[in-house]
């Protein structure tokens, strides 16, 4: 779900599909830091994307949009909760429709007939997030945070230590299970 964004400098992120007279058109957004905090996502902190949209007019409402983005973002080391670059090359397309129906389905979007303007902002996020990997960790381990990988260390489960001596009771108990 798109949340309600109030930042006008996401404005340009707007395509006003009806005033497209061209069968083929490209746009081309550079984005940075301030639309990642514009957009006000968690899953990113920031970055330097491209994002090259590739506009065919199918037909007077239909359009075939292909997005191609590139770049890199700042996302949080599962490993060590710092912040890292994580690249990104993202190839989609998606079909936009200017009607009445509010259709939004994986690959079709409709657009308000009243104004036409397809707001491409969320759906660029949603894309990068959606190509993030489940859990992102520097490549080179000796990039994350050593105070943080010692706490890890000393906190795991998978130490060796000393064999705990088991409560006599839980002994008995068990034997009471085992013989039931």
């Amino acid at each position: 779900m798109q949340p309600e964004i109030h930042d006008d400098s996401l404005n340009v992120l707007g395509i006003d599909l009806k005033s497209i007279k061209t069968v083929d058109g490209k746009i081309e957004f550079i984005l940075g830091s301030d639309y990642f905090e514009s957009i006000g996502g968690k899953e990113v902190s920031g970055g330097d994307v491209v994002v090259r949209l590739f506009v065919h007019r199918m037909t007077d409402s239909c359009f075939d949009l292909h997005f191609d983005i590139d770049g890199e973002v700042m996302v949080q080391c599962s490993r060590c909760l710092d912040v890292m670059h994580q690249p990104i090359r993202i190839d989609r397309r998606l079909v936009a429709k200017i009607g009445r129906d509010n259709v939004e389905d994986v690959d079709l979007i409709s657009v308000d007939n009243d104004n036409g303007i397809l707001d491409v902002s969320w759906l660029i996020y949603e894309f990068i997030v959606l190509d993030l990997p489940m859990n992102p960790v520097h490549a080179d381990r000796q990039k994350c945070n050593e105070e943080m990988i010692q706490i890890l260390k000393e906190l795991s489960t998978d130490k060796k230590e000393s064999v705990v001596e088991v409560d006599p009771r839980w002994k008995e108990l068990k034997k009471i299970k085992s013989n039931n």
